[in-house]
Protein backbone atom coordinates (compact mmCIF):
# COMPACT_ATOMS: atom_id res chain seq x y z
CA UNK A 1 0.00 0.00 0.00
CA UNK A 2 2.77 1.92 0.63
CA UNK A 3 4.51 1.62 -2.89
CA UNK A 4 2.49 4.62 -4.58
CA UNK A 5 4.39 7.03 -1.61
CA UNK A 6 7.70 6.12 -3.18
CA UNK A 7 8.36 4.09 -0.20
CA UNK A 8 11.78 1.64 -0.23
CA UNK A 9 11.15 -1.69 1.55
CA UNK A 10 13.67 -3.79 3.75
CA UNK A 11 13.15 -6.76 5.83
CA UNK A 12 15.79 -9.37 7.58
CA UNK A 13 16.50 -11.57 5.80
CA UNK A 14 14.59 -14.90 7.04
CA UNK A 15 15.77 -17.12 3.78
CA UNK A 16 11.70 -16.64 2.66
CA UNK A 17 10.26 -15.77 -0.55
CA UNK A 18 10.67 -12.05 -0.49
CA UNK A 19 9.17 -9.59 -3.81
CA UNK A 20 11.97 -8.23 -5.72
CA UNK A 21 12.29 -4.66 -4.82
CA UNK A 22 12.05 -5.69 -0.90
CA UNK A 23 15.71 -5.19 0.29
CA UNK A 24 17.50 -7.67 2.50
CA UNK A 25 19.46 -7.12 5.88
CA UNK A 26 21.19 -9.30 8.15
CA UNK A 27 20.29 -8.21 11.13
CA UNK A 28 17.83 -5.77 13.55
CA UNK A 29 21.06 -3.00 13.50
CA UNK A 30 21.21 -3.29 9.58
CA UNK A 31 17.34 -2.72 9.45
CA UNK A 32 17.25 0.39 11.34
CA UNK A 33 20.25 1.83 9.75
CA UNK A 34 18.32 1.50 6.32
CA UNK A 35 14.95 2.51 7.56
CA UNK A 36 13.22 5.46 8.64
CA UNK A 37 9.99 3.69 10.13
CA UNK A 38 10.38 0.45 11.61
CA UNK A 39 7.23 -1.91 11.94
CA UNK A 40 7.51 -4.78 14.24
CA UNK A 41 5.13 -7.40 13.59
CA UNK A 42 7.28 -10.58 15.11
CA UNK A 43 5.76 -12.99 18.02
CA UNK A 44 7.53 -12.96 21.30
CA UNK A 45 10.00 -15.51 21.89
CA UNK A 46 13.31 -15.74 23.78
CA UNK A 47 14.89 -14.64 19.84
CA UNK A 48 13.09 -11.40 20.23
CA UNK A 49 12.08 -11.01 23.44
CA UNK A 50 14.30 -7.33 24.04
CA UNK A 51 15.48 -7.04 20.67
CA UNK A 52 14.90 -3.53 20.60
CA UNK A 53 17.15 -2.32 23.48
CA UNK A 54 18.59 0.85 24.14
CA UNK A 55 21.69 0.29 21.72
CA UNK A 56 19.32 -0.37 19.13
CA UNK A 57 16.64 2.60 19.95
CA UNK A 58 19.69 5.07 20.12
CA UNK A 59 20.16 4.35 16.54
CA UNK A 60 16.38 5.46 15.80
CA UNK A 61 17.39 9.28 15.95
CA UNK A 62 14.71 11.30 13.90
CA UNK A 63 12.90 7.66 13.18
CA UNK A 64 9.56 6.33 13.45
CA UNK A 65 8.92 2.76 15.43
CA UNK A 66 5.57 0.92 15.26
CA UNK A 67 5.17 -2.15 17.29
CA UNK A 68 2.16 -4.54 16.41
CA UNK A 69 3.66 -7.72 17.49
CA UNK A 70 4.41 -7.84 21.46
CA UNK A 71 5.62 -5.29 23.71
CA UNK A 72 8.70 -6.97 25.21
CA UNK A 73 10.21 -7.16 21.80
CA UNK A 74 11.02 -3.34 23.18
CA UNK A 75 12.81 -3.03 26.03
CA UNK A 76 10.21 -1.14 28.44
CA UNK A 77 12.82 1.77 29.62
CA UNK A 78 14.94 2.10 27.26
CA UNK A 79 11.62 2.96 24.79
CA UNK A 80 10.84 5.31 27.69
CA UNK A 81 14.05 6.99 27.98
CA UNK A 82 14.68 7.09 24.21
CA UNK A 83 11.15 8.99 23.55
CA UNK A 84 11.42 11.35 26.58
CA UNK A 85 15.13 12.34 25.06
CA UNK A 86 13.86 12.84 21.38
CA UNK A 87 16.29 9.87 20.42
CA UNK A 88 13.10 8.44 18.93
CA UNK A 89 11.24 10.73 16.60
CA UNK A 90 7.88 8.86 17.02
CA UNK A 91 6.29 5.46 18.55
CA UNK A 92 2.91 3.44 17.68
CA UNK A 93 1.75 0.52 19.49
CA UNK A 94 -1.26 -1.36 19.99
CA UNK A 95 0.60 -3.67 22.06
CA UNK A 96 1.24 -2.80 25.69
CA UNK A 97 3.15 -3.61 28.18
CA UNK A 98 0.45 -4.21 31.19
CA UNK A 99 -2.27 -5.66 30.32
CA UNK A 100 -6.56 -5.18 32.60
CA UNK A 101 -6.86 -8.75 34.52
CA UNK A 102 -11.20 -8.60 34.14
CA UNK A 103 -12.55 -4.99 35.31
CA UNK A 104 -9.05 -4.11 36.40
CA UNK A 105 -7.97 -0.35 35.01
CA UNK A 106 -4.16 0.04 34.41
CA UNK A 107 -1.86 1.87 32.02
CA UNK A 108 0.09 0.33 28.99
CA UNK A 109 2.94 0.54 30.65
CA UNK A 110 5.27 0.78 34.14
CA UNK A 111 6.14 4.25 32.71
CA UNK A 112 3.89 7.20 31.58
CA UNK A 113 4.38 6.35 28.07
CA UNK A 114 0.73 7.68 27.06
CA UNK A 115 1.36 11.12 28.12
CA UNK A 116 4.12 12.01 25.40
CA UNK A 117 3.43 13.74 22.91
CA UNK A 118 5.29 11.44 20.58
CA UNK A 119 3.34 8.55 21.25
CA UNK A 120 0.05 6.72 19.83
CA UNK A 121 -1.39 3.49 21.38
CA UNK A 122 -4.67 1.79 20.46
CA UNK A 123 -5.87 -1.30 22.36
CA UNK A 124 -4.54 -4.98 20.68
CA UNK A 125 -8.42 -6.30 19.63
CA UNK A 126 -9.18 -4.81 16.36
CA UNK A 127 -11.47 -7.25 15.24
CA UNK A 128 -13.55 -7.59 18.77
CA UNK A 129 -16.47 -5.30 18.94
CA UNK A 130 -18.96 -5.55 22.16
CA UNK A 131 -20.97 -8.50 20.54
CA UNK A 132 -17.87 -10.56 19.39
CA UNK A 133 -17.65 -13.28 22.04
CA UNK A 134 -21.80 -13.87 21.99
CA UNK A 135 -21.53 -14.17 17.95
CA UNK A 136 -18.75 -16.60 18.62
CA UNK A 137 -20.31 -18.77 21.20
CA UNK A 138 -23.94 -18.68 19.38
CA UNK A 139 -21.72 -20.00 16.36
CA UNK A 140 -20.10 -22.76 18.27
CA UNK A 141 -23.28 -23.98 19.62
CA UNK A 142 -24.58 -23.89 16.54
CA UNK A 143 -22.38 -25.76 14.74
CA UNK A 144 -21.99 -28.33 17.59
CA UNK A 145 -26.02 -28.44 17.47
CA UNK A 146 -25.70 -29.53 13.94
CA UNK A 147 -22.72 -32.24 14.46
CA UNK A 148 -24.85 -33.43 17.07
CA UNK A 149 -27.79 -34.24 14.71
CA UNK A 150 -25.75 -34.98 11.79
CA UNK A 151 -26.26 -32.30 10.11
CA UNK A 152 -23.04 -31.71 7.48
CA UNK A 153 -24.79 -28.96 5.26
CA UNK A 154 -22.26 -26.41 6.14
CA UNK A 155 -19.35 -28.94 5.88
CA UNK A 156 -16.24 -27.19 4.07
CA UNK A 157 -14.86 -28.81 0.94
CA UNK A 158 -11.36 -27.78 1.46
CA UNK A 159 -9.83 -30.43 -1.05
CA UNK A 160 -9.40 -27.91 -3.98
CA UNK A 161 -7.27 -26.16 -1.60
CA UNK A 162 -5.13 -28.43 -0.87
Amino acid sequence: MLKEFGCDFATIDREKDYPEDVTLVKNVTNLVQVSDIIIIAAPLNVTTEGAFNERILSRLKHKYLINVGRGKIVDEEALYSALKDGKLKGYASDVWYNYPKEKEQCFPSSYPLHELDNVLLSNHSGGYTENTNNEVNEDLLSTLQKLKEENYEDQLDLSSLL
